[in-house]
This record gives structure tokens, C-alpha cells and sequence, in this order.
């Protein structure tokens, strides 16, 4: 699934966004500056990019020119205000721009030239995602028979305890999702030794707003540049998070793969410099993906 970059403001990506969504075939990530997306969009994280700047002025002109320098190869379309005349439209193509379209722009119709554009295709209502059976031994029920309880004593115990105190500063945040998943993010990271270490789930809401947009966000990260990851999201429709998701099972960025999301799962692993991909369930379904990548004394993940 193309990666579309929208520079706009609020009021100008309002009404713009329902013709680029998941269902017209795109991952949209939208910045209301093309600074925020910057670092991404030199290192490739893009297919497209589309500025659609509130006025044609100097700052427009110039944000044209750096998107350009930014990504030479990419699809570059600028969407100008009604009042832009054709020579304001060819300073823009000047500057780099490949396409900008007289005013009035049709969102329908700016959706299909950028279909073209990226070999985009409108996506199928997405399906619920699959459901993994969850595994363990249940507690015992209380009153039930077994052994008495007894105190725990010994060097277990004491080790239990700094296992504890360890992970207290999990437990000082266990009402915020994103501060708890940071905090287990960086004691995984220490444990496991691992360079770079990325959590990506779905969006607060659970299944419903995820089977809407399929969209994996960035809950958590060590050891990777934020405003880069401010700007990558993974998807169930395509790429590692639909591979993970979908199958459930461990995905390893050397393994050969000749299928046609393959060329977007190695993409997504160089783009954030991982090579495993794990997926994260809880008892009934998969909620997102891990990534790792490298060890922090050489050498690869296993």
C-alpha cells in the first residue's frame, strides 16, 4: 500500500483525507508542516508526497523546493488555492512540483491521478482480523484444593524482589498506555540487549476502529530517531503488519521472499534499521507488532 505524504493545515487536509484513505488504497500520514516529515521523507519512508499549502507564497514555494531536493524520484503534486493563476502553477512546477492542477481540485479526481501516480488500487472492505487462542495455566480458584499456602522465603524470593524493584517504574505508570509500554520497551531493550526495539498497535479503540483503518501506530521505541517514527505507521493491509498479524508467527527480515508485499516488508525493515518482526497478542488476537534490530554488541537477532 503507497506511502502518501500530506503537508496541509487542518482546514485544507479536512476535506481532502476521505478520498486518500485506506478504502482509495493509500497510508496517508498527514503533517501540518513539511519540517515534521523531513528526516522521514529523505530516508524514504514515502511514495508520494502532496503539499496543499493554505496560501502560494514564498514559504509554499519554498517547501516545493525542499520536498523536491528531499526526494528527487517521488511523485511531487501541489494543490494551490482557487485564487492561483497560471503563472503562480508554473513557479510551482518550476520549483519541482510534477503536477498542479488548476483550481478547483476534485478530491475524487486528485485521488485517481494519484492512483496513477503510485499504482495505488482501491482497497476491499477490510475483514475482521484473525484470532490467535490464548495459552498458560489459569490461576487456581480460590477455596479450591492443593497445597496450603505457605510464605515464600529464600534466594528465589529475594530475587523475585529485585526482579520487582526493577520494574517499579512499570508499575508507577500502569494507568497510561503509552508511558507503561515505554517503560516495558526500555527494560526489554536492557534485558535482551537489542540496538532498536519498536512497538507498533493499534489505535486506542480496540477491534472496531482498528478493522476501520487497519492502521498500526507507534505506541513505543528505543534506539530509533522520533521525528522518523512520527512519520511511519504500519498497516494490517499490507507489508510486516499484515504478514505478522495475519499469520501470527515470527518474521525475519533475511528470509526470501518472492511475493508481491515482499518488496514492502524489506522496505519496512530497512527503513527502521530491524530485522525481526514479532508479533504482540493477548489472549485472543493480535494486537500488533515488535520489531528488533541488531544487538548493541554486533551481530544480528536470532
Amino acid at each position: 500500500m503507497p506511502r502518501l505524504l500530506l503537508i496541509a493545515d487542518d482546514t485544507t487536509a479536512r476535506p481532502l483525507t476521505p478520498a486518500l484513505s485506506v478504502a482509495a488504497g493509500f497510508q496517508l500520514q498527514v503533517r501540518a508542516r513539511l519540517a515534521e516529515a523531513h528526516t522521514a521523507l529523505a530516508a524514504g519512508a514515502f511514495d508520494a508526497v502532496l503539499l496543499a499549502p493554505a496560501r502560494a507564497d514564498m514559504e509554499a514555494l519554498h517547501d516545493t523546493a525542499v520536498a523536491r531536493a528531499a526526494a528527487p524520484n517521488l511523485p511531487l503534486v501541489v494543490v494551490l488555492p482557487a485564487e492561483s493563476d497560471a503563472a503562480t502553477r508554473q513557479k510551482f512546477s518550476t520549483a519541482g512540483a510534477d503536477l498542479v492542477p488548476p483550481p478547483p481540485v476534485d478530491a475524487a479526481a486528485l485521488a485517481a491521478t494519484l492512483q496513477r501516480l503510485t499504482g495505488a488500487s482501491p482497497s476491499p472492505p477490510p475483514a475482521r482480523p484473525p484470532t490467535y487462542a490464548g495459552s498458560g495455566t489459569p490461576f487456581p480458584a480460590a477455596g479450591g484444593s492443593g497445597t496450603p499456602f505457605a510464605p515464600p522465603s529464600g534466594p528465589a524470593f529475594a530475587s523475585a524482589l529485585e526482579v520487582l524493584r526493577d520494574f517499579s517504574p512499570v508499575l508507577g505508570v500502569s494507568l497510561d498506555w503509552r508511558q507503561l509500554t515505554q517503560q516495558f520497551v526500555l527494560k526489554l531493550r536492557e534485558v535482551i540487549g537489542v540496538a532498536r526495539i519498536a512497538v507498533f498497535v493499534d489505535l486506542p479503540g480496540g477491534p472496531e476502529a482498528e478493522a476501520e483503518t487497519g492502521r498500526l501506530v507507534c505506541a513505543a521505541a528505543a534506539g530509533l530517531p522520533r521525528d522518523l517514527l512520527g512519520c511511519v505507521e504500519l498497516t494490517r493491509h499490507g507489508g510486516i503488519g499484515q504478514r505478522v498479524t495475519r499469520r501470527g508467527q515470527v518474521l525475519r527480515a533475511a528470509e526470501p521472499d518472492a511475493t508481491a508485499e515482499g518488496g514492502q516488508i524489506r522496505r519496512e525493515f530497512e527503513l527502521l534499521g530491524c530485522e525481526v518482526a514479532l508479533p504482540v497478542n493477548d489472549r485472543e488476537r493480535a494486537l500488533g507488532v515488535a520489531l528488533l534490530g541488531g544487538r548493541v554488541t554486533g551481530g544480528g537477532v536470532h
